[in-house]
């Protein structure tokens, strides 16, 4: 069980090597298939069956030998188009194989800037830096891959605070007597205005301050032409032009007291 196996490359004729890589591979298949009743193959006859099947076009690789099976690590080669192994990342459990998934936790700094962001989560923190608090997360518009950032405030609701004014920046202006309650910020669109940080891991995004959209253009229009119409004479005033004098038309005959003698 201690050996090791080598593959070298020696054969050139491309039939003679898939010749002897298929007997490679039945041997495999026999010793995989021993505790269903078939013969076990001897571990010499399996050596001599690779050291036959050496070939330039395969790259060298270690297979260690044993009675509990042939495993190998990541191979580069396969034998009959046959892959021996998953390549992709699996952690083998009992009998399944579970698809490893890295979370991202790193986001590249983005310049520094006001940037419209969708408040993606609301998250209490009881026990915060400076006593409870909440954690947004923001996911900044038009970048791919996404970038998020956190921004933590208060739990205090009050005139001065910034989870009121963060608030009011997602929903409007509140009344006076209004309950928070943070599901409801939950997918609105804010402004963030983004600053940069230099730490010691490098530099790092800040949100500096949380603001309302801006008007839409067709709003600022309305409210443009409403206050124009307002002062209708003033504006006539101010762009009267001058009327042209008419000239009243000649007689057709002489004036009365030309017309006889006196």
């Amino acid at each position: 069980m201690g050996n090791n196996v080598h593959l070298w490359q020696t054969v050139t004729d491309p039939a003679e090597r898939s010749a002897r890589l298929g007997r490679v591979y039945d041997l495999l298949c026999r010793l995989k298939t021993t505790r269903l009743g078939v013969s076990e193959p001897d571990g010499g006859e399996i050596v001599e069956a690779m050291e036959s099947a050496r070939s330039p076009s395969v790259v060298p690789w270690i297979l260690p030998q044993g009675k509990e099976g042939i495993t190998t690590d990541e191979p580069k080669t396969t034998i009959d188009n046959r892959t021996l192994s998953d390549p992709k990342p699996t952690i083998e459990k009992g009998n399944y194989n579970m698809t490893i998934t890295v979370e991202r936790t790193h986001y590249e700094a983005i310049e520094a800037g006001v940037y419209q962001a969708k408040i993606a989560d609301v998250e209490d923190v009881p026990d915060g830096q400076f006593g409870p608090q909440l954690k947004f997360t923001f996911l900044v518009d038009g970048f791919e891959p996404e970038v998020k950032l956190l921004a933590w405030a208060s739990k205090k609701f009050s005139d001065k605070s910034k989870l009121l004014k963060w608030t009011e920046a997602a929903l409007g202006r509140l009344p006076a007597d209004a309950a928070f309650d943070s599901d409801l910020l939950i997918g609105k669109s804010v402004q963030l205005n983004v600053i940069l940080k230099t730490t010691a891991s490098g530099e790092v995004n800040r949100v500096d301050d949380v603001l309302p959209l801006p008007r839409p253009v067709n709003q600022q229009r309305r409210q443009a032409t409403t206050t124009a119409n307002q002062q209708p004479e003033q504006a006539n005033l101010f762009n009267a032009q001058p009327q042209p004098q008419t000239t009243p038309p000649e007689p057709d005959g002489p004036a009365p007291w030309e017309a006889g003698d006196f």
